[in-house]
């Protein structure tokens, strides 16, 4: 049986410790030979924000015409 994750959050207040958990995950995650990508939620936002820019845009200028 295989086993497929999409995402993993952590969402706890800051000063928690979510950085040892989470990148103890990740270890288990690679030595089960997964691919792992570990970002901080600011860095994801900035990513993201973008594409949705974008997604918005498209969906105005099909609503226009």
């Amino acid at each position: 049986m295989s086993h497929y994750v999409q995402g993993l959050f952590l969402i706890w207040p800051p000063g928690i410790g979510k950085m040892h958990p989470a990148l103890g995950i990740d270890l288990k995650v690679i030595d089960a030979v997964y691919a792992v990508c570990f970002s901080t939620a600011l860095t994801l936002i900035e990513a993201l924000e973008p594409a949705e820019l974008k997604y918005e845009l498209k969906k105005n200028q099909s609503n226009t015409s």
